[in-house]
């Protein structure tokens, strides 16, 4: 039988059961994590052991096309190596994974999200740092190398820092932008992807309204108190042990809970622009925009729960109907302020509209999640066999 996988605040954790694997050479443990999950890490005997690496880099993978961007821009900058080991949690049907050890695969019975796949590298890992993104990612030269510093607390001027003191860095995000030819995009066409480092005008809008927080052009942070995403982020060992797991519960927006939560107890979390990775262009058209945008409003109030000062107290959050009146309208300014407050972003303006239904999809389905709780409230405030009486009166002919 599995046995129980430690705990993801605890790391690193133990390889246990193994049995014989099915090809020539794998290795397979199975393991259950804290909530049931079954577990089983795939991997190609070695000969001897290595010594622990002293970073960890924990990918999230479910069945993703693009990982093999991910491994192969990690692989540039020495991942796998001597000191720096690579684990990818979750599943893996394209087959991306290499399986000649060089990769930690974690492949989980089940579907997992990530703040459960990114709990479990860590509690796999054996590194005394960790390092997240995601497997549409592509991990610019030197990523690694800028995090981990802004990790040892050095502070630009040579001075060394230390790996003991509780710390959490994360970095820019870009994506491919096809700014020359955007002229040529005619508004409501499908996109034009014809490569990795191409983007339509739906995907470019996405990441546009997705990531406008994270560009380079942030300035750098030793204390940010702006958002930090979890598919460019690191933390050292002292700082994980301080902060815990990522909320398991939370379907959207766990990484914004965690790193608020690392700053409710002390841990610093810089922003180092420098520390880039490159987010793919994955939303083929409207529908797929507009539903991005809809899975993230749908799940916001979840967060809000955790969060009630952070969000919802301007004036036009005081009521759903007052949202819904103004929603139009903050939707076409949100989407107007991004490109003011980023001039690398006005050549691409073709896809301001295109931000705008990203907007207004949020919004909407944040509207409906707002009006299903309070109908809900409703049916819990009704005195016992209101309902059945109510259904009852409407039944007697009048």
């Amino acid at each position: 039988m599995p046995r129980p996988l430690q705990s993801a605040h605890h790391a690193p954790a133990a390889s246990t059961g193994e049995s014989a694997g099915a090809g020539s050479g794998e290795k397979q443990s199975s393991r259950r994590d804290r909530v049931g999950v079954e577990v089983r890490e795939v991997t190609a005997s070695k000969q001897g052991a290595a010594p622990p690496p002293r970073r960890s880099v924990v990918i999230p993978n479910l069945n993703s096309p693009l990982l093999h961007r991910t491994l192969e821009a990690l692989a540039a900058q020495g991942a796998p190596g001597a000191d720096t080991e690579v684990l990818v949690v979750g599943r893996d049907a394209p087959g991306q994974v290499p399986r000649d050890g060089s990769v930690r695969f974690l492949e989980t019975a089940e579907p997992v999200n990530p703040a459960t796949a990114r709990n479990l590298g860590v509690a796999a890992a054996g590194g005394r740092s960790y390092y997240f993104t995601d497997a549409d990612c592509a991990p610019q030269p030197g990523w690694l190398d800028h995090l981990e510093r802004a990790l040892e607390g050095e502070d630009g001027t040579g001075n060394e820092g230390d790996s003991e003191t509780p710390r959490v860095a994360g970095g820019a995000v870009l994506f491919p932008m096809k700014s020359s030819s955007m002229d040529s995009i005619p508004m409501g066409s499908s996109p034009m992807d014809s490569g990795p480092r191409d983007s339509g005008l739906w995907a470019l809008a996405d990441n546009i309204a997705s990531f406008h927080e994270l560009l380079p052009d942030r300035p750098a942070e030793t204390s940010s108190e702006g958002p930090l995403g979890s598919l460019n982020l690191a933390v050292n060992a002292a700082g994980w042990s301080r902060v815990g797991p990522f909320d398991e519960e939370l379907t959207t927006s766990e990484d914004f809970d965690w790193v608020l939560r690392a700053r409710a107890a002390g841990v610093p979390t810089a922003f180092v622009p420098e520390a880039i990775v490159e987010h793919a262009a994955v939303r083929e058209n409207r529908a797929a925009l507009e539903g991005h945008a809809a899975w993230y409003g749908r799940h916001f109030l979840d967060f809000c729960d955790r969060h009630p000062a952070l969000w919802g107290t301007g004036p036009t959050w005081a009521s759903r109907r007052r949202l819904a009146a103004t929603a139009g309208l903050k939707s076409w300014w949100s989407a107007l302020q991004i490109f003011r407050r980023h001039p690398m972003l006005r050549s691409s303006w073709r896809t301001l509209p295109a931000v705008v239904l990203f907007k207004r999809a949020w919004y909407r389905e944040v509207l409906a999640s707002w009006r299903r709780r309070e109908q809900g409230q409703e049916q819990e405030q009704r005195p016992p066999g209101q309902e059945q009486a109510q259904k009852r009166d409407e039944a007697v002919p009048r």
